[in-house]
């Protein structure tokens, strides 16, 4: 199935943060607020304009107040992630009220939510392009289109189902622009084209003060 390249970055898919205590303006729907295909995607909270969720270059953080990006900050998650959704599980931090210091939330989380169907597929700009190399499906099938071609796939390793389910699954590197076998992403794409190399040898660099800080 084909729907013409996707070069929008939003259509079926929701981005819904949960896991913060009860009443908290850091659960619920965000919406996108710019179109850059290229930069980390930045949101404000439906209904809540005031809460901006953006990336420093190191971290995503959710801040509060008009003078974006220094407003408050409510919540914070150090991470390489390419999009909000794509953050490690128990990758964030919240602002806890009582005490105003920033603690660790495992339970708080962004996920992409909407039909998930071969008709209704998430674009992998609601997902995050790094959502396959980041993201740990067990079992879960989503249905997306390639950026590359326009195509909708399922991300099943094997065929199983009507329509495009009859057909193997491909699944999208951001790394590669393109779609591979989903049978074989893990096992020898990823493996045999993106895995870390070899750490380096730890090399001491004197400092004025006389110490030698190892680096990695």
């Amino acid at each position: 199935m084909e729907l013409g390249a996707a070069a929008s970055t939003s259509r079926y898919g929701r981005l819904l943060s949960r896991g913060a205590p009860a009443g908290s303006l850091l659960n619920g729907e965000w919406l996108r607020v710019d179109a850059d295909l290229v930069a980390h995607p930045r949101y404000v909270r439906r209904d809540v304009p005031e809460l901006h969720l953006f990336y420093t270059g190191s971290a995503w953080r959710i801040v509060r107040g008009s003078d974006y990006p220094s407003g408050e900050l409510l919540a914070e998650a150090v991470s390489a992630a390419l999009h909000p959704a794509t953050v490690g599980v128990s990758g964030w931090s919240l602002l806890e009220a009582e005490t105003g210091a920033v603690r660790h939330c495992p339970e708080y989380e962004m996920v992409c939510d909407g039909p998930n169907t071969e008709l209704q597929p998430f674009l992998m700009e609601e997902l995050g392009r790094d959502f396959f190399l980041r993201v740990q499906l067990t079992r879960k099938v989503v249905w997306f289109v390639c950026p590359a071609t326009g195509n909708v796939y399922h991300s099943a390793a094997k065929p199983g189902g009507p329509g495009g389910r009859s057909r193997p699954g491909k699944r999208y590197c951001h790394l590669c622009a393109k779609c591979f076998s989903a049978n074989n992403f893990q096992s020898q794409h990823l493996a045999n084209l993106h895995r870390p190399g070899r750490p380096t040898a730890l090399v001491t660099v004197p400092d004025e003060a006389g110490g030698g800080p190892p680096l990695w």
